[in-house]
């Protein structure tokens, strides 16, 4: 039976399928169950709200998961399948990969935007009524960018326009408009970014506070990860070795941005942000 209370658990992982390479899958998969299982019904209803065919899948799954009447690596696959029957090209079977990117977007779907961007004035406040592109809770972080998410998040970049009230040159800003409850970065291979434990997003003057979940990595062609607990606690997980094991890191606190940032020698891909 579903419960809100928060459980204290260490993660179980999924056994790598060496038939059909599912280590995206595997380290995605982890992550989301691992925020699902420490607050059921919560995020049940979090993620159902989101309303794809995709999520469905999982939380059913799940729900089955902990009832011992299938697995983790049972649910993967049903969830790998159906990607596959209507995205062939993105998901293949096999010995060919995928990518997370493609993978939470189409799981979380791609048309619920959270912000916006629009031009606005610095000088006289003059803001432009286009919307120049609507953004979603999957936030690409590009090559060269120094700073936080949450700078991410907030950045004014300035534009090739110029105010048609004063003359000064326009900037994009964001407008944030919906409250997701998943926040996922794409972290570039060549960055300098520090990671952040927590993130404050202000949507009509309220606060929502996200904390950092999980973490993806990925070198020689396949993918690792690290699931945070909604009480700090780390464990690895690589699927490929590992199997269902999960080894304990410590506290994410006690983890410098260099160990946040690597892992085994991967690379930091996309860290994850679930609501609180």
């Amino acid at each position: 039976m579903a419960t809100d209370e928060h459980i204290v658990i260490q993660p179980i992982g999924l056994i790598w399928d060496e038939t059909n390479y599912s280590c995206a899958y595997d380290s995605l998969i982890l992550i989301i169950y691992h925020i699902w299982i420490q607050q059921t019904m919560t995020w049940t209803d979090r993620l159902l709200e989101i309303d794809t065919d995709y999520l469905r899948v999982l939380v059913n799954g799940f729900a089955e998961v902990i009832q011992a009447r299938t697995s983790l690596e049972n649910t993967r696959d049903d969830l790998r399948h159906l990607l596959h029957e209507q995205h062939p090209q993105l998901f293949p079977m096999g010995h060919n990969g995928a990518s997370v990117g493609d993978l939470a977007s189409h799981i979380f779907g791609q048309s619920q935007s959270v912000s916006y961007v629009q031009s606005m004035c610095l000088h006289c406040q003059y803001k432009s009524g286009e919307r120049v592109r609507p953004v979603t809770f999957m936030n690409a972080i590009q090559s060269g960018f120094a700073g936080t998410a949450s700078d991410w998040m907030t950045q004014r970049t300035y534009t090739t326009r110029y105010c048609p009230s004063c003359g000064e040159q326009l900037v994009h800003i964001y407008n944030y408009v919906n409250i997701p409850s998943i926040l996922i970065f794409e972290h570039a291979h060549e960055y300098d970014l520090n990671i952040q434990q927590h993130i404050t997003l202000t949507v009509a003057k309220q606060e929502t506070n996200f904390s950092l979940r999980g973490m993806i990595y990925f070198g020689g062609y396949h993918f690792t990860s690290h699931v945070i607990s909604s009480e700090g606690n780390v464990w690895y997980n690589d699927g490929m070795i590992t199997g269902r094991r999960c080894i304990q890191q410590g506290k994410v606190e006690t983890l410098t941005n260099e160990n946040m940032r690597n892992c085994q020698g991967r690379h930091l891909r996309y860290s994850i942000y679930a609501k609180q």
